[in-house]
């Protein structure tokens, strides 16, 4: 159990340490052409999450305790609008853009620099972490025992984390436009009685 709660830190730390522009800026200089280091650093991503997902199998799945039946079934129907969500979440992205191919395409580090406050973006600022967060916590609920609990645990440390660091380059690239956007949207829990307009 050390070991797998070890490797999920490790890889959220790296995915951060990835993430942040002084580390991008360096590497970029150094070792990886600009316009490479989007697709290079989702293959990492999903490639570091191999040998966690290996490790989870052999964890001990004793349930810490038992819901009843209808949070089980309530448990799916929130993992289901976690999924849709995160396709959601998604359609409001150029998706090329975000897996890195648009790069490599046009040989230039991104398409635009406009702020994206459109569709899931009205209600909560992070909406792919929102529904990151949905997902990990109905999933404890269909399935509580303790290694699921600490993936859930760690997620949502990791996803708190990051997206203030993100906010923080978002301030950077948008300033004033994304103070106002900051006061009228939430971060990580969407407002559904109020969106941005």
């Amino acid at each position: 159990m050390l070991v797998f709660i070890c490797s999920l830190l490790v890889y959220y730390l790296l995915h951060s340490l990835l993430a942040a522009n002084s580390v991008k800026y360096w590497l970029t200089k150094k070792i990886i052409p600009q316009h490479y280091y989007r697709l290079i650093y989702n293959t990492l991503a999903i490639g570091l999450l191999i040998p966690i997902a290996l490790q989870y199998p052999q964890l001990d799945k004793t349930f810490l305790f038992a819901f009843p039946c209808w949070v089980r079934w309530l448990s799916y129907l929130l993992f289901s609008a976690g999924i849709l969500l995160l396709y959601l979440a998604l359609r409001g992205y150029h998706l090329a853009e975000f897996l890195g191919t648009y790069q490599i395409r046009k040989s230039q580090a991104v398409s635009n620099q406009a702020l994206n406050i459109d569709g899931l973006n009205k209600y909560v600022r992070h909406p792919l972490y929102f529904s990151a967060l949905v997902m990990v916590w109905s999933g404890f609920m269909v399935t509580p025992h303790f290694p699921m609990f600490i993936v859930a645990t760690i997620t949502t440390f990791y996803i708190v984390i990051g997206a203030t660091l993100e906010e923080r380059k978002l301030f950077l690239v948008f300033g004033e436009t994304y103070q106002q956007y900051q006061q009228k949207v939430p971060m990580l829990l969407p407002n559904l009685f109020k969106k941005y307009k």
